[in-house]
């Protein structure tokens, strides 16, 4: 009986070890293609992010519209508190933005037109208008 049970044993240690083996054979690792199209997939979402953000820092102008837009905006509040009836055109302390304010008087209606535009004065960053009652 000694014997058998022995055996037994020694059996089963070894369908034990050859189960043990075969899941290991069957394990769900990492591939090299599972790994490849990982790395793949990066370098498509990290190129198309470098793509974007680079085309969003090589345009000055995307930057520059809220400045241009307060600039337009402080020039008719100085031009209406003053009532100052002339057209004037200057450049920003910076040099990058051109103002421009042109005045026309029509009757007793005073119309405020500022425009800035690029440094280049070819594209139009902003442009507001006010009307006003002009009194003398």
């Amino acid at each position: 009986m000694r014997v058998k049970a022995r055996v037994r044993v020694r059996v089963k240690k070894r369908i034990i070890e050859r189960k043990c083996y075969v899941t290991f054979l069957q394990s769900s690792g990492f591939s090299m293609i599972e790994t490849l199209v990982a790395i793949l997939l990066l370098g498509i979402i990290s190129s198309l992010f470098i793509i974007f953000f680079n085309d969003i820092f090589s345009n000055p102008k995307i930057f520059l519209k809220g400045k241009a837009l307060n600039a337009a905006n402080e020039e008719i509040n100085y031009s209406l508190a003053h009532k100052s009836a002339g057209d004037t055109s200057y450049f920003s302390e910076n040099g990058v933005l051109f103002i421009s304010r042109e005045i026309e008087i029509i009757e007793n209606i005073r119309k405020v037109e500022v425009k800035v535009l690029f440094h280049d004065q070819n594209t139009e960053l902003t442009k507001l208008t006010v009307e006003d009652k002009f009194e003398n």
